[in-house]
């Protein structure tokens, strides 16, 4: 009998744990088709890109959202959208290979530390960007390029303010997000 009971009991988590996931999904769906609706009926580009930032701060419930982009003429990421910025964003920059933002640019794929303080590889040598950063108290942190018809456009990046590890399902999702981007 007790061991019927957990089995029982196991079975009934296992369902539970599916519904949740499946709920879940449901919802990521949802958001992604209402992100392509509210981008596909606005044709100006600064609220497309306040939409993509603060849509994003929203599904994966961090605390700020940048998109930068390239420029190649100073060879340099400027800020171009940022949601919740307490900094004048004009001078911020960061060079490709600098910090994860410049790292995902660099190396054109998904780049995330869990705690830049308490990360010994992570450096970022310009002023402005290191001052926005620690001025927006980032700690976890994942960046992911932009990439328009084979080039590198820009990058799209999520912050929190206290270490976060980052799973494999909130990469692919921020990677939709720099799609839609």
């Amino acid at each position: 009998p007790f061991a019927l009971l957990c089995q029982q009991l196991a079975t009934a988590l296992e369902a539970a744990d599916l519904y949740a996931e499946t709920r879940k999904r449901e919802e990521e769906t949802t958001f992604f088709y209402e992100v392509a609706t509210l981008l596909a009926s606005h044709l100006d580009m600064d609220r497309i890109l306040e939409l993509i930032t603060h849509k994003t701060i929203d599904l994966l419930e961090c605390d700020g959202s940048t998109i930068l982009e390239y420029d190649k003429d100073k060879d340099i990421l400027k800020v171009l959208n940022s949601h919740d910025a307490s900094a004048d964003m004009d001078n911020v920059s960061l060079k490709p290979g600098e910090g994860i933002g410049g790292k995902a640019f660099k190396f054109r794929c998904p780049m995330w530390v869990e705690d830049r303080l308490a990360d010994a590889s992570y450096k970022i040598d310009s002023q402005s960007g290191s001052q926005f950063i620690d001025k927006q108290e980032m700690r976890g942190i994942l960046s992911v390029p932009i990439i328009i018809q084979g080039e590198t456009y820009g990058v799209l990046t999520v912050n929190s303010s206290t270490p976060r590890v980052y799973t494999k399902n909130e990469i692919q999702i921020l990677s939709t997000m720099a799609d839609h981007a």
